[in-house]
């Protein structure tokens, strides 16, 4: 069995104004959209905050299996899939070879990607959407 591949990425956060907008059509969105469950209910939000992702990949199919989303201070403020949420990029069918040719993704290690995920699990013992 091969082990998984562990890459990070960074992404630029949305400006205020981009935000602004972007939350004003995901409202509309909602409203539009009421009776279609949500994807990541309780990180929609959060999602344009994420400053670098973290991706576990299954080199199986090399596509995402987990991941981490820090803020720009380096705090973990998402993980998915977790309870309600499939995830962002675990949702889609983009594999190891794009993330590394368009975001210009880097390895690294197991242990800190585990870290990241036990420690954000430890912390979020009772978190439920």
């Amino acid at each position: 069995m091969t082990e998984n591949i562990y890459i990070k990425f960074t992404d630029t956060p949305s400006k205020p104004e981009a935000k602004k907008k972007s939350r004003w059509r995901s409202k509309l969105a909602a409203t539009i959209l009421f009776f279609i469950p949500k994807a990541n209910p309780d990180y929609d939000d959060l999602i344009d905050d994420i400053v670098e992702w973290q991706l576990e990949i299954d080199p199986a199919d090399n596509l995402p299996a987990r991941e981490i989303g820090k803020d720009i201070n380096g705090n973990t403020i998402l993980i998915m899939p977790w309870r309600d949420n499939y995830g962002y990029w675990t949702d889609n069918n983009i594999t190891l070879d794009y993330f590394k040719e368009h975001f210009k993704a880097t390895n690294i290690d197991k242990a800190d990607f585990e870290k990241n995920w036990d420690s954000f699990t430890k912390n979020n013992p009772d978190h439920t959407s």
